[in-house]
């Protein structure tokens, strides 16, 4: 008989290495494990532990508990709360949603009015691990376009460290370039210069010069995201 616990997680796993778009040694690789292992994990009736859940979890940079908490959909459940009072005391943190797009394609932005928007609870010891500057720092927002694909998702919610500013290659960053808010994988160049590229092939590589570098303002770096790709 199946274990539906160890099933869920298993489920879970296969959803992601499908939406990832990758291959199965290069999927392996990242939650590190090896290709004919994956194959296993990907089998039904794999006893998929909760600790192997909290280390891929981890490893894809998805929030704790998400393996845990899939219904028979496939969709992500979540617990409803109305007031902060709702949400139980000291294990959750509220972080504001800022009311703009972060454009991950040619890099337009859509400012979408100034209406007030609910706030996001991540838990407490979740972000302790991530080593955020300060709860204060912390915004999330929505993702636009498909340049970042499969690490983000039209639609997908980010979760960004505006204390987090100098720039550590190959990680995701919220930046502003003249009017356009975007959001890429930066690294510098020896130069001086600055590389910002997309994750999905069909879009190219941007090299700035040193000069053109110094037009970049680097709002902060991503540290979670959410969305339409963790289904």
């Amino acid at each position: 008989m199946l274990n539906p616990e160890h099933e869920r997680r298993r489920a879970h796993l296969e959803r992601l290495f499908k939406a990832s778009k990758m291959k199965q040694a290069d999927f392996a690789r990242k939650i590190g494990v090896t290709p004919s292992y994956l194959s296993q994990m990907l089998s039904v009736g794999f006893r998929f532990g909760e600790k192997a859940a909290r280390k891929f979890e981890e490893k894809l940079n998805r929030p704790p508990g998400e393996f845990e908490s899939r219904d028979e959909t496939g969709l992500r459940t979540v617990d409803i709360w109305h007031t902060p009072s709702d949400l139980p005391e000291n294990v959750f943190a509220l972080v504001p949603r800022v009311n703009i797009q972060l454009a991950a394609g040619a890099g337009s932005v859509d400012h979408r009015g100034e209406e007030d928007m609910p706030p996001l609870a991540f838990r407490a010891d979740w972000l302790r691990n991530q080593n955020v500057t300060s709860r204060e720092n912390l915004r999330t927002c929505d993702v636009k376009g498909d340049s970042m694909e499969p690490f983000l998702q039209d639609g997908d919610t980010v979760l960004i460290d505006i204390g987090q500013k100098e720039i550590v290659n190959d990680k995701v960053f919220a930046i502003r370039y003249g009017d356009d808010l975007r959001i890429k994988r930066l690294s510098k160049r020896f130069d001086g210069g600055l590389l910002i590229r997309s994750d999905n092939p069909r879009y190219p590589d941007e090299s700035l010069s040193a000069a053109e570098a110094e037009q970049i303002a680097i709002i902060g770096r991503q540290l979670w995201r959410g969305g339409s790709g963790m289904s």
